[in-house]
């Protein structure tokens, strides 16, 4: 997929809806998800379409919202193919700022899902792992971090496992 010409982002840190506390970036823009609250200049809020009740693909706020909307759009039907389901917003995420070649961070986002379930959990509530094809996304992760210059992905918890 060809990339539209990118507005300037700096860095970029991706912040999965893991469990844990989490911080802002104090440089470029952090990216969240699915309706995570947080308030500042350079936070971008991306939702899955239908999350957020809308028929488009993704629901961006924030700076760049329209761009980022019809790139990670883009870049998600050409994941579908490969996961044979739709991708997370986060695996969208990556790809397309990993491919801008861009500073970019990732925090609260494994890709090692816990199968257990908790025991607040409903016997009628499947686990968030299986919303999406994690073994698949964690394999296009993979093959993307090591495409990409070490320099550039700064995702610790990739770097042990690949080591």
């Amino acid at each position: 997929m060809q990339l539209i010409e990118s507005p300037h982002f700096g860095q970029v840190t991706i912040i999965g809806n893991a469990n844990g506390d989490w911080q802002a970036s104090k440089k470029g823009y952090s990216i969240i998800f699915n309706g995570t609250v947080a308030e500042g200049e350079h936070i971008i809020n991306i939702c899955n379409g239908p999350f957020a009740g809308s028929t488009e693909d993704f629901v961006v706020t924030g700076h760049h919202n329209k761009w980022l909307s019809t790139q990670l759009s883009a870049i998600a039907h050409e994941l579908q193919s490969r996961l044979n389901c739709w991708p997370s917003s986060g695996l969208a995420c990556f790809i397309l700022f990993s491919r801008l070649t861009i500073p970019l961070s990732l925090t609260r986002m494994s890709l090692l899902p816990n199968l257990a379930r908790n025991n607040t959990m409903t016997k009628n509530e499947h686990l968030p792992c299986v919303v999406h094809n994690w073994l698949g996304e964690r394999r296009i992760a993979l093959s993307q971090i090591k495409e990409s210059p070490r320099s550039q992905i700064n995702w610790l918890c990739f770097i042990v496992i690949i080591r």
